[in-house]
């Protein structure tokens, strides 16, 4: 079980900054809720990743307290394309009993956090996603997010399933966020320049999800007219050239038709049809971006309808029709229509079986005009699976046949008559076909426009007809006698009740991705226009909680590609600009190389010599940006060190390089006066320092050397007073720490003693031990010293610094209580033996980068027991571990963490049972309560992996 409480911080930590560092209390409270939205989950989904034996989480316990490492990534990377040809990475599987199943799972750098695919296909597909290599599979909705409901990992794998008969999928496009900073892909470039957007609400009445439905839409130039479906406030293009359409995913185009255009201007209205992917019962939005006066008109019927053809072309299209011709007929293309004279054009690919066609057509000497649906394309002859007509005799005025038997005719209608022209529309729907001849509509609304119904023919055809060619004939023997003029022709889905608008969101102002003479390869890579020598990219990336003072680009280009790349960053919204990057490198703003600020921004201008034939492109581009946060661990107040003694200043600036310069200095009247410590000092995260003199309510502090308005204070006062004699441990072998003949002072150290152990020895401590500060370790590692601690310390005991060589083990079941700071450095160890257990409480607590504090495998293989508890911070950047090892069963132990805030990055806490060959051991007990704080790591209670696995731990979080 795993349980997920929030508690309100009841203070934060007070931190003096200057005025250039300091967070103004907006940005601290959406920092707070920005974070809590990453923190807090439903039980039910932390659940299901208890059930699984793969239980990996991204630890986020976000409340208030800004976190010491605040680094972010911002990361653009192609999609994740299958498709049956080669221009995409992965291959489309073939199906298999009417199921596609990608085979192989594609690893993420993190937790997947939202979902979206996009799949091309005809007839009706259903596409499952799931993001833990195929243990759990969510359906999802056609360019629709999945963002909240599925258990997370990092193995995408999908499945799709074919619905209907003619089911075929021919691409899956998939992009996702996760919780490594990736944001998506690069964009979509018809949406480049763009200014305005509006969603769109679409309600399905009909029973059914709908798959690639055309929408007809009636779109306003302003709101001063009325009836229409959508207005865009005034800010549209007379034509209505700058309208685009995307799925619910704000960038994925759906291909549309301007169909008309009427009214005058300042008070257009544009007839508009809309390809929208899968509509389901749920109902589904869309958004309508417009307002961009550069933009050229994209409108695409051969891509909106199922067929579409207008016959404005000089020749008639062969990939679409194939033409018969009687002895004496004839076919010639003329003024948007194609003349036919015992003729008949058939399509060579489409086939159709339920929906709606609609055509226009008029006869200038002829007495038939008919629709047919053929079993085949190369012979006209054979009889169509059925038909529908209108003619000039009475009794066959308005006719459906099936089979080469007239079924219904509408006897009360008007015959037609030569020279007059006629638009069509047969509905095939649930059995049912409905032949209607409709009157023309006005030149102004042009296309297939139809207004009232002139004759209407309805028959139930049972069983349903197959798929069929579709063909447009004109009957007789040629020379003239029977000349039909088809207009435009297209084929729609239909529906028994329309889907609806149910909603129209407000105008939103948006600013996506600009392209300029690049594009989007077919495998999802940015590249240039395939005739252009240059272009550039620009886009903002985010917006930071933090002023950003450290930026590190990073990109990835295909290296057979010889372009050349021009990275530059912003993070004051693009009004300057760090030019020519170099892939990661650190860029300081205390270094000038660019502004600080909260707006970022990025520039990739791709280049290449004419000559030069494009192979690849950028496939994936990140931004690791940070605030340069400075934070003081020691002295950090309430110290009291002995002056002429070596101390050591310890900080943490993770979000800087190794080599970065910091300079220390301590002020004794409340911060007016500094006297430097030491200058250019590099990011080791410490400094020996000897305070030579007495000294009373010292503040440190901690400042970039290139920007001395960025820096840190100890929270309180240090005060420094005469030495006291100094002991140490010098004899090497094993001793007691009781034993005063082992100490130079041929004394046992008292509470105001500050004692070193590093001199190659093992000391057990069969007595609760005193001194002011305890340095266990040489800090060099050349000598490795353990102290067994059996019983605790006396009271009064304050510091505690385990450092490399230094090995602190707790071989007793008394806790260690001490009112200072315990501190695990680098390569510094704690843990405790076999039936005791490490349990030490202390005033702050720092774990810091490569410590370890272990307790695996300690207890006959299985994890021992660790408690560690701070009264104020608990900084971990290290591992905390208790996993079962190397047994059979081995279980992992339990992990109990409390403080009032918590920090840190990087921390792993580990829990887990031991894999092993037959049974592998339970997960353990981890614990960890705090009333604020931010620590990002990992944290595991796994099962360990046999043949039977053992079973997940719990995680506790308050």
């Amino acid at each position: 079980m795993i349980e997920i409480n929030k508690e309100t911080n009841m203070k934060r930590k007070e931190r003096k900054y200057s005025s250039h560092c300091e967070e103004p209390k907006a940005t601290r409270q959406s920092l707070k809720a920005r974070l809590l939205r990453h923190c807090v989950a439903r039980n039910d989904t932390w659940s299901a990743f208890a059930m699984t034996s793969m239980f990996v989480l991204v630890f986020l316990c976000s409340f208030l307290f800004v976190s010491l490492a605040f680094a972010e990534v911002a990361t653009l990377q192609k999609s994740v394309i299958w498709s049956a040809d080669k221009t995409s990475d992965y291959k489309l599987p073939e199906i298999s009993g009417g199921v596609y199943l990608a085979q192989d799972f594609i690893a993420t750098d993190g937790q997947i956090k939202s979902l979206t695919a996009n799949w091309q296909a005809s007839g009706k597909i259903s596409l499952e996603v799931s993001a833990d290599s195929g243990l759990h599979y969510y359906p999802v909705t056609n360019g629709v997010p999945l963002k909240n409901n599925f258990v997370s990992g990092d193995r995408l794998r999908w499945r799709a399933t074919a619905l209907s008969a003619d089911a075929k999928l021919s691409a899956v496009n998939i992009n996702y966020t996760d919780t490594k900073g990736l944001l998506g892909n690069f964009g979509e470039p018809s949406l480049s320049g763009f200014l305005y957007r509006k969603e769109v609400v679409l309600k399905n009445y009909s029973g059914q999800d709908l798959y690639n439905y055309q929408l007809k839409l009636k779109i306003a130039e302003a709101q001063t007219v009325k009836d229409a479906d959508i207005n865009l406030e005034g800010h549209t293009l007379a034509d209505f050239k700058d309208i685009r359409f995307s799925a619910a995913d704000g960038q994925t185009p759906l291909p549309y038709y301007l169909e008309s255009l009427e009214g005058a201007t300042g008070s257009r209205t544009a007839t508009v049809w809309v390809k929208v992917p899968q509509i389901p019962t749920t109902g589904v939005i869309f958004y309508l971006y417009y307002g961009n006066d550069a933009a050229a008109g994209l409108s695409d019927p051969n891509a909106t309808f199922d067929f579409y053809e207008d016959f404005t072309a000089t020749t008639l299209d062969k990939n679409k029709w194939v033409l018969h011709t009687e002895p004496k007929g004839s076919a010639e293309l003329t003024s948007g229509a194609i003349k036919l004279d015992a003729a008949e054009i058939i399509t060579k690919e489409f086939q159709f079986k339920e929906g709606i066609i609609e055509y226009s057509c008029s006869s200038e000497s002829g007495f038939e005009n008919s629709l047919n649906i053929r079993n085949k394309n190369e012979e006209s002859y054979d009889s169509p699976i059925w038909l529908a007509y209108a003619s000039i005799y009475k009794g066959a005025e308005h006719c459906i046949a099936v089979d080469g038997i007239v079924k219904v005719n509408d006897s009360l209608a008007k015959l037609t008559v030569a020279g007059e022209k006629y638009n069509y529309r047969i509905t095939l729907d649930s059995g049912k076909i409905v032949f209607q001849r409709l009157g023309i509509a006005s030149p102004a609304e042009g296309g297939l426009a139809m207004t009232e119904v002139q004759a209407s023919a309805a028959y139930n055809i049972d069983p349903l007809p197959k798929a069929g060619y579709l063909s447009l004939r004109s009957g007789g023997d040629g020379s003239g006698k029977n000349i039909i003029y088809f207009g435009a022709i297209r084929a729609r889905k239909a529906a028994a009740t329309l889907p609806a608008i149910y909603n129209i969101g407000k105008e939103e102002g948006v600013t996506p991705p600009v392209f300029v003479d690049t594009k989007i390869a077919s495998n999802g890579e940015l590249v240039l226009k395939d005739d252009a020598t240059s272009g550039y990219y620009l886009r903002n990336i985010s917006t930071a909680s933090l002023p950003v003072r450290i930026m590190i680009p990073s990109w990835k280009m295909d290296a057979s590609d010889s372009a050349e790349l021009e990275v530059r960053i912003s993070a004051d919204k693009g009004e300057s600009y760090k030019k020519s990057c170099e892939s990661e490198k650190f860029y300081y703003a205390s270094k000038k190389d660019f502004d600080p600020g909260t707006g970022l921004k990025v520039r990739l201008d791709i280049s290449r010599p004419r000559t030069v034939l494009a192979t690849g492109g950028l496939s994936k581009f990140s931004l690791d940006y940070r605030p340069g946060k400075i934070n003081i661990i020691s002295p950090n107040g309430g110290e009291t060190w002995a002056a002429g003694t070596e101390k050591e200043i310890t900080w943490i600036a993770s979000e800087y390089e190794a080599s970065y310069p910091f300079n220390a200095a301590y002020s004794t009247d409340g911060g007016k006066n500094y006297t430097l410590i030491a200058e250019n000092i590099p990011n080791s995260g410490s400094y020996l320092w000897n305070p030579v003199a007495e000294g009373k309510n010292m503040l440190i502090k901690i400042a970039d050397a290139n920007d001395a308005n960025i820096f840190d204070l100890s929270d309180n006062t240090l005060n420094t007073q005469a030495a006291v004699e100094a002991s140490d441990y010098l004899t090497t072998g094993t001793g007691k720490w009781s034993s005063a003949a082992a100490w130079v002072s041929k004394k046992t150290p008292g509470l105001s003693t500050e004692v070193t152990l590093s001199n190659n020895a093992t000391i057990y401590a069969d007595q609760p031990v005193s001194f002011r500060s305890l340095t266990i370790g040489d800090g060099s590692g050349k000598n490795t010293t353990t102290l067994m601690l059996k019983a605790g310390v006396n009271k009064g005991c304050q510091e505690i610094i385990v450092r490399k060589g230094g090995r602190l083990i707790q071989d007793g079941q008394e806790q260690t209580v001490i009112k200072g700071n315990l501190t695990v450095k680098s390569a510094g160890i704690l843990t405790h033996t076999a039936g005791t257990k490490l349990d030490i409480a202390a005033d702050s607590i720092n774990i810091e980068p490569g410590s370890m504090v272990d307790a695996s495998g300690i207890d006959n293989n299985s994890g021992g027991s660790i408690k560690l508890s701070a009264v104020g911070n608990f900084y971990i950047y290290s591992s905390i571990t208790a996993d079962g090892k190397e047994g059979s069963g081995a279980s992992g132990g339990s992990i109990s963490l409390s403080a009032d805030k918590f920090g840190g990055s990087n921390a792993a806490i580990h829990a887990e049972g031991a894999s092993a060959a037959e049974v592998g051991g339970d997960g353990g007990q981890i614990n960890i309560i705090g009333k604020g704080g931010t620590i990002t790591g990992t944290i595991y209670a796994n099962g360990g992996k046999a043949k039977v696995n053992g079973k997940p731990g719990s995680i506790v979080l308050k």
